[in-house]
């Protein structure tokens, strides 16, 4: 008789959590800036003419089944095949904004989606936001940051997660509420600074995946 496999405590069963890497990102997100310009697809269709079999072959039988004019779409153009260095200044462009936007994403998420579950953190996030779109990495004078948190305080009150917590402490009082609006100010410089600092190192991740990234194309002037 076969022994019944051990349920896990909960019975539930292992998961494995899978992410993708910020170079893998950063590709993704090349070639989607890559499908939405029709001149950015048409270079891309010219360069793969040049290319070798089979993909010369295969984009030639799918212009051929798109009614696309293969002698006008390759006029003067160079009848030789494309280089690397050709095919790197053309991409170079889209995997760079690529690279970027991964980052971006990569940094966002951990301020939307991992630290937002709380009126405190939905407050600190309103006020980076807020920061960063007036002043950006300047550091405001006392009365410009005055005016932050109040513009700030003005719509936090106001979000579903922090406006019970607002009413609760505004009942108690209004040193309570000023209390606790003074703790969260104090956490939320804290949080600018590290936001700063996390942002200064997506951007070095960020060139490092497009500078990976771009060497799979070899040295200027070989051929692809």
């Amino acid at each position: 008789m076969s022994k019944e496999p051990e349920k896990l405590e909960g019975d539930r069963r292992p998961t494995k959590r899978r992410t993708i890497s910020l170079e893998g990102a950063a590709l993704a997100f090349s070639m989607l800036l890559l499908g939405c310009d029709e001149q950015d697809r048409e270079r891309a269709m010219k360069l793969a003419l040049r290319g070798p079999e089979p993909l010369n072959h295969l984009v030639r039988a799918f212009l051929q089944t798109q009614g696309k004019d293969l002698t006008q779409l390759t006029a003067g153009e160079p009848d030789t095949p494309h280089t690397r260095a050709e095919i790197k200044e053309f991409l170079e462009p889209k995997l760079r904004t690529g690279a970027t936007l991964a980052g971006l994403t990569q940094l966002m998420s951990v301020y939307l989606l991992d630290e937002s579950s709380t009126p405190e953190e939905v407050i600190i996030l309103i006020y980076i936001i807020a920061r960063l779109v007036v002043f950006g990495t300047r550091e405001p004078s006392g009365e410009e940051g005055r005016r932050i948190w109040a513009e700030t305080l003005k719509y936090a009150r106001e979000a579903r997660l922090v406006a019970p917590r607002w009413e609760e402490y505004e009942k108690e009082g209004h040193h309570r509420l000023e209390d606790w609006l003074d703790g969260v100010k104090e956490k939320a410089s804290s949080k600018f600074k590290t936001f700063i600092r996390r942002t200064k190192q997506i951007e070095a991740n960020a060139d490092r995946a497009f500078r990976n990234v771009m060497s799979l194309f070899g040295e200027d002037g070989e051929r692809a």
